[in-house]
């Protein structure tokens, strides 16, 4: 395991991305789990308020389905603190090297500012920066200012270096869904053909239950079964992400949540039985999201330019207009699938909405 850890600004999500990429074109079959994605979970107990501890869980979870993937590597990206409780000791089976990635006060506060960040949260990233340069947790430090994000990843790659061995084929089928038995309470599926604002509109589900006094947590299916290249007995990952999404559902529950909102794709009614299967004592309702051929490709024409929802890993951002069209065609495609099957128990038309106003017609309908 490779961790990039760093204040916000200092570049470690597409970093990370850059290196799991060039580890699954070396061979290896190569996971990327980004840390943020593993806590959003509201409110945080008292015991654990940054919640440092629950993302510690849910990533040993993670770690650990990834291996029974048949994982060779697995890169890391976020913070978990200024004492990390993530070692080699506490992840059984996996070599873990830290490289903090770090950058000037004025470096950070023009990189926050160009992405729109308020002064509070410019200001939360700076003391953050000092208080992991105090620290001597890592294996490195490499330091960004003035490079690219390839340039960075060059460094970090020649400073851990060697290339994986190439795999030998797996005879692996994937892991095995473990089911949540034991922990009831409401969960929603958020589900839709590529483009129509699934993560966008899932995440402001999951702030209205927080202004409504609700504890809930938030998950993109997405964000927890980046493995490459994919198992051959798990197409699409589905079991992968739904063993991670029993374990993750277990510790917000733990924590003290009773909703969870899930966004993803979900091609068919045998995939949704699949996430209901791991989540067996919850009550699951699916809400479908549409939009028309034009309005799909409008949204993923921004995602491609990197103007819609920030998504670590995206696929879309920086990729050129052709590469974009085609996608939309298959989006368009896939949406006409799902509206002749009549997949889910909500169906949401999302043309010409926001996605606030989906979420208020969705929290209506749930």
């Amino acid at each position: 395991m490779l961790w990039l850890c760093g204040p916000p600004g200092s570049g470690k999500s597409a970093v990370g991305w850059i290196l799991h990429a060039e580890l699954a074109r070396s061979g290896a079959r190569a996971g990327f789990i980004d840390i943020d994605q593993l806590g959003m979970c509201l409110p945080a107990p008292s015991d654990d308020p940054e919640r440092y501890g629950l993302k510690e869980r849910n990533l040993s979870a993670l770690v650990g389905n990834f291996r029974a993937a048949d994982c060779d590597a697995v890169v890391l990206s976020g913070d978990l603190g200024p004492s990390p409780g993530i070692s080699s000791e506490t992840i059984t089976g996996a070599s873990l090297t830290i490289c903090r990635l770090r950058a000037s006060p004025d470096e950070l506060r023009r990189r926050l500012t160009s992405r729109r960040e308020g002064p509070e949260f410019v200001a939360g990233a700076l003391r953050q920066a000092e208080e992991l340069d105090r620290t001597s947790f890592a294996d490195a430090c490499v330091d960004t200012d003035g490079l690219t994000v390839a340039e960075v990843a060059r460094l970090v790659r020649e400073r851990f270096g060697g290339s994986p061995t190439e795999r030998v084929a797996s005879t692996s089928k994937g892991v095995t869904p473990a089911p949540a038995t034991d922990t009831v309470g409401d969960v929603l599926l958020v589900c839709g053909a590529t483009g129509v604002g699934k993560s966008a509109a899932g995440f402001e589900v999951f702030l209205r239950q927080r202004r409504a006094g609700l504890a809930a947590a938030y998950l993109d299916l997405g964000q927890i079964g980046f493995v490459s290249p994919a198992s051959p007995g798990d197409p699409g990952g589905h079991r992968l992400k739904a063993r991670n999404l029993a374990d993750l559902w277990r510790n917000y529950h733990a924590a003290g949540a009773r909703r969870l909102v899930l966004s993803g794709p979900v091609p068919d009614e045998r995939t949704v039985a699949v996430y209901a299967t791991a989540l067996p004592a919850a009550r699951v309702t699916v809400c479908r999201l549409h939009a028309s051929p034009a309005e799909l490709a409008r949204r993923i024409t921004l995602r491609g330019q990197g103007l819609s929802w920030p998504q670590p890993g995206d696929p879309l951002i920086g990729q050129p207009q052709a590469h974009l069209r085609l996608v939309a065609a298959q989006a368009a495609a896939e949406a006409d699938v799902l509206d002749r099957s009549g997949l889910g128990d909500v169906r949401i038309d999302t043309e010409g909405r926001t996605s606030a106003q989906v979420a208020d017609l969705i929290v209506g309908r749930w």
